[in-house]
């Protein structure tokens, strides 16, 4: 995904009021032909602060995590109780 197209992405959102889901960013990039596990793009979330759904989170982040869902502020928070299976089937552990 180049800067142009994430850009555009994400104005559209913002156009939208609707930022994606941790899910509807990984869908797009493995559809640009980015591969990441759940568990990378969760570690790069964390890092950087954001907020991100606990399932996909490495067992050694959950708490920084979790901290950062509590506390996150920003216009980019958006969660959902969801009683659906895992988007990504393969074994995240």
């Amino acid at each position: 995904m180049g800067h142009s197209s994430l850009y555009q992405w994400s104005t559209r959102a913002v156009e939208d009021q609707h930022w994606p889901t941790f899910e509807e960013i990984l869908r797009r990039l493995h559809q640009e032909g980015i591969y990441l596990h759940p568990h990378q793009l969760a570690t790069f979330f964390v890092w950087h602060g954001l907020p991100v759904d606990l399932r996909y989170v490495p067992a050694g982040l959950q708490q920084r995590a979790a901290k950062i869902n509590d506390n996150y502020l920003g216009d980019m928070a958006r969660f959902e109780a969801l009683n659906e299976p895992l988007w990504y089937s393969g074994s995240l552990h």
